[in-house]
């Protein structure tokens, strides 16, 4: 592979538009298709593929899995499929479609990544968005776990995945290779998800990343067959599947198209391979006593004279019926194979006959569940033995069985052979879940062992394949990452220094990504190496100066300054850190500018390379902003943007300069340099657009967008100097047909915004007002739907859903930008342009729109859109245009998208009618009409307005409060779960604005119906789809829990309670008999919970009952929500509330010392990694006992136990269990000291006893507790618990300094050896006790940033041992009460 190739793929290798139209044709042809299936069938289907996985190896041994979410036609339905993984204990991760990173000239506008469910309450909570798929709230995303991530991403280096289960539209069977290949919906999602994941787990361990299988689920239609004629398009990008699951299987078309791709069988084995003049492999094996499987190979041999690149063809699944007679088995040694289909059969019934076949297909077995698995080995090149090349292919015999291969010797010669790392990596891409764990185990003893060096580099100097060189590179760099000053001595880094060297001299063509791993490497050691000063005469020298190595060099360079800044885990303190960075980087940014320069001038290649580019991009952080423009460089960039293969890196590298200089007063005199310089590019926008060139428009408006960004400040000082930059923004907005480049400007438009609406821009916002007004115009015209290609009004997308998606969300974020004009310009301005907008398209268009027809409806649903984006700008008064705007639209022609955006107008708009309730009549009467339709999407839509309207305007609508009860009662039942939840939220507001003596026959009125549908729905629930729908019905009568909370005098009896209590029974009972399903449990607590909260202390009259029901509902299920009901009752009955008498307040501490024994007995049968939730909800209710309880709780027998079990909870990883137990433990350290977290006032008599307590425990379990909290945040702790970890420690030195030290002391003494020196830990101790020597009270919170510091350094430069925490393990709990 060339370095070119290297770079990335030729254009030919890219979509070509007949290549797209191909693809185009596939997917209208397969709508068409999938739209003629009932949704019976597809359910049928579904089903067949959930159980199928349900006897799937590769699917009962991944514990990461991603699954996609359906759509409800027209695919495999996955609900089945979440639901029981989620239920397994395994991680499930599902897609979440958001804009690339900024500044990525090859990424697409919008990327896929995964993201973490984190339970089945979590998915059920996922709302469905317009196509009915449950969709990732944007703003949950933050807190979730995510494969690729992104600056909010948690912990996402680490998360990896093993199964990956795709959708798609069609698939079908590579001819002569038998790949699987597929078609997905046209956004290349998936595709460059999948090229992302391999390139981020090429970087990790063998063991941190196993390989992920990539199988697709697929209705039967969606196996293309060729016989049809129709086949997949692909080009290089396209990934290919591992295996297909599909829902219906008919056996002889199946076997058909396996045939007709000429597939090459063997048993399973690389090892196996028949070749020409020996024997074939035996076609039968043996059934192990658990298999379900049928394994089917196809056998062509004359295929082993005529094709390099075998294909596995290792399973094909399949439940066969018991009575299924099948051809008995032969070895078939006698003779050689003919070109006939063998059939290798495995099953564990002993009744099962078998003969060898041709390709005969089995009897009776049309229907059945398939899963075609193709396992794909490079080209097996005929070669001696005795060869030196290196290559996962060339292995005709796997040096080690993988059974015997793990009882290698750890870190010997004779284990770690590079032959043996070869077969290690080909047993991690089988599918024999042993084999490839003891081939992980092995690599990753591999990679710690000393034997690594010399083998890496062994496979780097042979002439490997790129792969294997890639992962041997890859562990080199771990290597001199982690264990440099532990394996390597002083006196052989020069050594490794020049071998690293060499091999960069070797590697210079390419292939890349080996050659950036080198210099990744080289970069780290130079880091490292403080000997070394003359860092980049060496480098330079040693590569050379042909044009091979200048590639290599400008790797380097660029990766110097990432990985020096990034600040990687390497052992250097602080000071040698800050001593090297300037050495390497601040010390040599004169002599790289230089050098980049006459690289530059040496010949026109190297002025336009993309590398130089990158590399200016990547020292500017090191080298002043003005040197770069001063210098040659700036003319070489802008030069560079004319030409096509180094634009992009041009316009991004130019674009960092222009980031560079945000601190405008301190940079105006380059900024003067650079405005010019941007705007002489504008004409290349035109050009751009008439070329067509995507691409290159979109390089050059985020090149407008980066100046533009930057100088906001000055832009609102002088608007007119600056005027062509921002009207060269306009200028893309306005070209932007395709809307492929609009989004890049928003956040400018948001920006400037921020500073014209202040007085002191007062010139500003009137010279720039014409601009937000064209932008209005501009955006009105962005925002309408495109026109069918296909003429089909119902599918404007033409079947295309991410494009459709894509669409929605550009649309919202137009919404944003309209908002943020409507602030520089004014609503009323804003408004008229709306109100212009929709009597002009009524004057053109009005009466030619029909009952079934209205033309050009997208210019009429554009203006209505961005009138509800502006909703929440507009004030109450308003009387100047929505007065005339609002009889407008009740008027809307009956077009589904036109009433469904006029209905979300008038929901948006309902503060503003109720202050006009002139125009709520007939607002009210078009929603409920629009429940008469068929369109979901409208339904869906006037659900959340009534909502809207019920919430906002209860008071006009209490005279309809009866009637309002009847239609809610009729239409519940026909709305999707979410707009039950709405409308339900809406009618609860109207009866909560009601008297409070109709309160009880009013909740009778409306909650008497939806308890009968729960009884039935309870006797009706036999499966986990009925016992769903009763958690969901739950929570509509936790919704009139939560509203319904009339205002009673405390010595009246509250009549929602008194309805309340008449229900609980009903609650209990269906509680009980779903005490094993989580769902109900949660939903049944969270209404009990909210009774409480709603209703305080007038829930006494059964109080008792419900906490028994709580503490055998805990002691039953052992789950945490019934210790949330708990935590309210603690709450709302402490001893410092009034109006409770002290018996009840003595019950209530009593009951929580029940549950406190219950839980605390939990924990001790089972480790805290079992249970992260229950820990979670338990800790919180400690603190509100520690809050409420003080006294009581801290002299009980509990608190020791209590102590001990937040030490061992310490080793839990997540974020929010960790976060309540450390907030428990720093509020319980405060009741040793003067100033107590508590709410009730004791006296000063009993304090010095508390406190006493308190310091008696902590000198008790004090060196555990700081040993925990220590090695939580130099190894385990998420970074969110730092500052709370950190808190703890100070209140452990602000009651028992000394000892505190002596402890801190001896958990340093405990770290791995090698890891910290003798020096930093004496330096360390010194400096604590130097601040605690003194009275200032100061100095223990510097103590606090000592531990911190020390902790962050020691965390950046260090992973977690990779066997173990060893003494720094958490002790397991242990309680005998």
């Amino acid at each position: 592979m060339t370095s070119d190739e290297a770079d990335g793929p030729p254009d030919i290798m890219r979509n070509t538009p007949a290549l797209a139209a191909a693809k185009a044709q596939l997917r209208s042809m397969m709508k068409q298709k999938l739209a003629g299936l009932s949704s019976e069938e597809i359910s049928s289907q579904s089903t067949t593929v959930y159980k199928t996985l349900l006897r799937f190896k590769p699917y009962l041994e991944a514990q990461r899995v991603s699954v996609f979410l359906s759509m409800p036609a027209a695919e495999i339905q996955t609900d089945a499929i979440v639901r029981h993984a989620l239920q397994s204990g395994k991680q499930v991760y599902v897609p979440y479609l958001h804009k690339a990173p900024p500044h990525s000239p090859d990424t697409p506008s919008r990327v896929m990544d995964m993201v973490l469910l984190k339970d089945l309450v979590d998915y059920e909570s996922l709302k469905r968005d317009r196509w009915g798929i449950p969709s990732i709230d944007p703003a949950t995303v933050d807190r979730r776990q995510r494969i690729l991530g992104g600056p909010d991403a948690q912990h996402s280096e680490k998360s990896i995945l093993d199964l990956i289960l795709m959708p798609g539209v069609a698939f079908d069977i590579e001819p002569g290779t038998g790949l699987i290949r597929r078609c997905g919906h046209g956004r290349g999602f998936y595709d460059y998800f999948i090229e992302r994941y391999m390139f981020k787990i090429a970087a990790l361990e063998p063991e941190e990343a196993p390989p992920v299988k990539l199988y697709g689920l697929a209705l039967a239609e969606q196996l293309l067959d060729p016989a049809s004629g129709y086949s997949i398009p692909v080009n290089a990008l396209d990934q290919a599947l591992d295996g297909l699951v599909l829902g219906n299987v008919d056996w002889n078309k199946t076997m058909t198209i396996v045939q007709a791709a000429h597939m090459l069988s063997t048993n399973g084995s690389p090892a196996a391979v028949w070749r020409k003049g020996e024997k074939p492999p035996a076609i039968y094996t043996a059934p192990g006593p658990e298999e379900t499987l049928f394994v089917v190979t196809a056998l062509l041999p004359q295929l082993h004279f005529t094709t390099r690149r075998f294909i596995f063809f290792t399973w094909l699944c399949l439940s066969i019926p018991p009575n299924l007679k099948l051809p008995s088995p032969q070895t078939a040694q006698d003779s050689p194979p003919d070109p006939a289909a063998f059939l290798l059969i495995k099953y564990r019934r002993p009744d099962i006959h078998c003969r060898r076949g041709t390709d005969e297909a089995p009897a009776d077995t049309a229907g059945l569940p398939l899963v075609i698995c193709l396992h794909r080995l490079r080209p097996l090149p005929i070669r001696p033995r005795e060869t030196s090349h290196l290559s996962l292919s060339g292995l005709e015999r796997p040096a080690y069985s993988f059974g015997l291969l793990a009882m290698a010797t750890n870190g010997s010669q004779e284990g770690f052979t590079p032959q043996n790392i070869l077969t290690a990596m080909i047993t991690m891409r089988g599918g024999d879940a042993s084999k490839k764990k003891a081939a992980m185990d092995f690599l990753g003893k591999f990679q710690k062992s000393n034997d690594a060096w010399t083998v890496t580099i062994s496979i780097l100097q042979s002439s490997a394949e790129a792969d294997v060189a890639l992962f041997a590179a890859t562990t080199l760099k771990g290597k001199i990452t982690f264990d440099l000053t532990t394996q390597i001595s002083e006196n052989d880094l020069p050594a490794l220094r020049s071998q690293i060297l060499v091999l960069l001299k070797k590697y210079a063509p390419g292939p890349k990504p080996v050659r950036v791993q080198l210099c990744v490497c080289l970069a780290i050691l130079a880091i490292q190496m403080r000997s070394w000063k003359d860092v980049l005469p060496t480098v330079v020298s040693s590569l050379g100066n042909d044009v091979e190595s200048h590639a290599c060099i400008l790797d380097f360079l660029r990766v110097l300054p990432e990985e020096v800044t990034e600040g990687r885990k390497i052992t250097l303190t602080e000071e040698e850190l800050a001593q090297r960075t300037t050495e390497l980087l601040a010390d040599n940014a004169e002599q790289v500018v230089q050098l980049l320069i006459q690289y530059a001038q040496s010949s026109p290649s190297a002025a336009q390379n993309p590398q130089l580019m990158e590399c200016i991009t990547s020292w500017l952080r090191e080298v002043p902003v003005s040197t770069i423009v001063g210098s040659p460089l700036l003319n070489i960039v802008i030069n560079a943007i004319g030409n096509d293969s180094s634009l992009q890196a041009a316009a991004e590298c130019l674009g960092a300069i222009c980031r560079e200089t945000r601190d405008v007063d301190d940079n105006l005199e380059t900024i003067q340099v650079l405005l010019p310089r941007i705007i002489e590019l504008r004409p290349h926008i035109q050009k751009a657009v008439e070329e067509e060139d995507t691409e290159a428009f979109k390089a050059f408006t985020r090149l407008f967008a980066d100046a533009g960004d930057s100088w906001v400040v000055i832009i609102a000082r002088e608007p007119q100097h600056f005027r062509p930059l921002v009207d060269a923004l306009l200028e893309c907005a306005a070209r932007d047909s395709d809307r492929d480049v609009i989004e890049y400007t928003f956040g400018f438009w948001y920006e400037l915004k921020q500073y014209l609406v202040l007085d002191r821009y007062i010139q500003a916002r009137l010279e720039l007002n014409d601009v937000y007004s064209k932008l209005v115009d501009i955006l009105l015209s962005h925002l309408q739907y495109p026109k069918s290609e296909s003429g089909n009004e119902l599918d404007l997308f033409d079947g295309d859903r991410e494009q459709e998606e894509k669409f929605r969300e550009f649309r919202h974020h137009m919404g944003d930008t309209l908002k943020d004009s409507c602030e520089v310009m004014g609503v009323t301005e804003c408004l008229t342009k709306v109100l212009e907008a929709i009597k002009v398209w009524m004057q053109k268009y009005g009466g030619q729109a029909t009952a079934t027809s209205v033309p050009h409806w997208q210019e009429l649903e554009a203006p209505l859109f961005a009138m509800r984006a502006m909703g929440r700008m507009v004030e109450k008064e308003e009387s100047i245009v929505l007065p005339q705007l609002m009889p407008l639209l009740v008027q809307i022609p009956s077009h589904e998208k036109l009433r469904f955006a006029a209905i979300m107008v008038f929901g948006r708009y309902t503060e503003w009618t109720s202050a006009h309730p002139e125009f709520l009549q007939p607002q009210f009467t078009y929603i409920v009409s629009s429940f008469e339709t068929d369109s979901k999407e409208i339904i869906r839509a006037a659900a959340q307005a009534i909502k809207f309207f019920c919430t906002d305007c209860k008071q006009l609508l209490s005279e309809q409060v009866l009637q309002l009860q009847t239609f809610y009662d009729q239409v519940l039942d026909k709305l999707p779960e979410l707009s039950q939840e709405e409308m339900t939220e809406g009618v609860a507001n109207v009866v909560a604005a009601q008297k409070t003596e109709d309160t009880y026959k009013l909740l009778k009125l409306y909650c008497d119906p939806l308890i009968a549908r729960l009884m039935d729905k309870a006797n009706k629930a036999s499966d986990d789809e009925g016992k769903l729908a009763v958690a969901d019905h739950i929570q509509l009568i936790t919704t009139f829990v939560q509203i319904v909370v009339p205002y009673v005098s405390k010595n009246e009896d509250n009549p929602a309670v008194k309805y309340w209590q008449e229900v609980f029974p009903i609650l209990s009972t269906v509680l009980e008999n779903f005490i094993t399903f989580t769902p109900i449990c949660e939903r049944v607590c969270r209404c009990w919970r909210f009774m409480v909260i709603s209703y305080r202390t007038a829930m006494t009259p059964f109080l008792a009952d419900m906490a028994n029901k709580l503490a055998h509902g805990f002691a039953v299920s052992k789950q945490g929500c019934f210790l949330w009901v708990t935590g309210a009752i603690l709450r709302e009955f402490s001893e410092d509330r009034e109006h409770v008498d002290d018996h009840i307040t003595d019950s209530i501490y009593v009951f929580f010392e029940s549950q406190a024994t219950n839980v605390l007995r939990v924990m001790s049968d089972l480790p805290p990694a079992e249970l992260p939730d229950v820990i979670e909800d338990f800790f919180r209710l400690l603190v509100d006992a520690l809050l409420y309880f003080p006294q009581r709780l801290i002299p009980s027998a509990l608190l020791s136990p209590l102590l001990q079990a937040a030490i061992s909870a310490l080793a839990l990883e997540q974020r929010e269990p960790l976060s309540a137990v450390l907030h428990y433990l720093r509020d319980l350290l405060t009741y040793g000291g003067p100033n107590p977290a508590q709410s009730w006032y004791y006296s000063s008599e009993l304090a010095p006893q508390m406190q006493q307590i308190v310091k008696q425990l902590l000198l008790a379990q004090g060196g555990a507790l700081v040993k925990q909290v220590m090695a939580g945040m130099m190894i385990t702790f998420p970074r969110d618990c730092f500052a709370d970890g950190s808190g703890v420690l100070l209140g452990m030195f602000e009651l028992l300094p000394t000892q505190t030290t002596e402890w801190v002391g001896q958990t340093i003494q405990m770290l791995p050896a090698g890891t910290i020196t003798a020096d930093e830990a004496n330096r360390l101790m010194t400096k604590i006790k130097e601040r605690l020597s003194g009275q200032d009270m100061s100095n223990l919170r510097q103590v606090r940033v000592l531990l911190q510091d020390f902790t962050n350094t020691y965390r950046r430069r260090y992973v977690a041992p990779r066997d173990g925490l060893g003494q720094l393990e958490a002790r397991r709990f242990h309680f005998e009460g």
